[in-house]
């Protein structure tokens, strides 16, 4: 069974492809922040059946052992800073956002190295997307 590893699993995009790949049969692990019950809403279909694991995307040391823990054969970067509305009135969302992105490209290398890790992804919304 194919392991996959995604950040942003809470949100909107994270959670609908979480539910779509426990259907295909994938196994799932999730990195969260801190967050209520409420926000693992979206989730609740497949809660039983997915690993989450709480970091902090932002720190190198917590995707590490995040990654180091899961041994997925691919990474989905899907976190971003939210709710979108805000992304527009406060442009430190979207410096915060492409900050993470930034991170991750420096990580990349390191993180691929992890036994099994085939591929990491990322998308990020931006303007363009809208």
């Amino acid at each position: 069974m194919t392991k996959v590893f995604i950040t942003g699993i809470s949100g909107f995009i994270g959670s609908n492809l979480a539910i779509n790949l426990v259907k295909e049969g994938y196994s799932i692990d999730g990195l969260i922040r801190q967050i209520s019950s409420r926000e693992l809403a979206s989730l609740e279909p497949v809660l039983d059946k997915i690993h989450l694991i709480k970091g902090d995307i932002t720190s190198y040391h917590s995707v590490n052992s995040a990654i180091g823990s899961s041994l997925p054969q691919c990474v989905l970067h899907l976190g971003a800073l939210t709710p979108v509305r805000l992304s527009f009135e406060d442009p430190k969302y979207l410096v915060l956002n492409s900050t993470k992105k930034r991170k991750l490209l420096e990580w990349k290398p390191t993180l691929t190295s992890k036994e099994g890790l085939k591929s990491v992804v990322w998308k990020e919304r931006n303007l363009k997307d809208v």
